[in-house]
């Protein structure tokens, strides 16, 4: 089991999509990746608040790219539930007891932070073996 965040979502569904950052050949990148995680059977999770973050991203499309995750059996979405708010308040408890609520984060910005752990509490949560992010 795997968890992506909005950037390789993003690619998965729309391969012509500009990653952030500069990658060589994404499209052939992620296609790849695609093809070892259904040939080895791997659930992908898609965690609520990445769904959100695509669906933005997405607009009026929005209702036809939820119909394709729908159809597709290997992803899962997941939600932001009482467990992962749990796991999401020990890891930030423990950020602030370290004496820096952002942890390893110190650049990026606190709602993106906050953001951040909550699909890291998703994936953590449900078991993810490997994150993608």
């Amino acid at each position: 089991m795997v968890v992506f965040d909005n950037s390789i979502f993003c690619l998965t569904l729309h391969p012509n999509a500009k990653p952030r950052s500069t990658v060589d050949r994404a499209s052939d990148r992620i296609q790849h990746l695609m093809e070892q995680l259904r040939d080895n059977k791997e659930v992908i999770i898609i965690p609520a608040p990445v769904l959100s973050e695509f669906l933005v991203f997405a607009g009026k499309s929005a209702p036809e790219y939820l119909l394709k995750i729908r159809e597709t059996s290997s992803l899962r979405i997941e939600p932001f539930d009482e467990r992962a708010a749990i796991e999401l308040a020990d890891r930030e408890i423990a950020a602030r007891e370290k004496g820096n609520k952002k942890g390893s984060a110190t650049t990026s910005e606190w709602q993106k932070v906050k953001f951040d752990r909550q699909v890291v509490a998703v994936a953590l949560v449900q078991g993810a073996s490997r994150d993608l992010f």
